[in-house]
């Protein structure tokens, strides 16, 4: 088995030092690529505004909480030395 300093598990970073840093990062550009891709919904005429506050809300707000959960999760974890999941 090898050592290393950090790895991705379930879509988190965990680190040695318990550091989220990258963990953050990694979340801002997901909700980052993703507001990217929905390039063209943004200028879509025929969708109106109220869907697409709902979509903003749903894909883009969301996705750092869900990555924050994930974290949140990884801690209680890591306090109890069980899974739930």
């Amino acid at each position: 088995m090898e050592v290393v300093d950090e790895f991705c598990y379930l879509g988190s970073y965990i680190s040695q030092s318990d550091n989220c840093e990258k963990d953050v990062k990694v979340c801002i550009g997901k909700a980052s690529a993703i507001f990217g891709k929905m390039k063209k919904v943004w200028r879509h005429k025929h969708i109106n505004l109220l869907t697409k506050l709902r979509l903003y809300e749903a894909l883009i707000l969301l996705t750092p909480l869900w990555c924050r959960g994930m974290a949140s999760y990884r801690h209680i974890e890591q306090e109890t030395g069980s899974s739930t999941l």
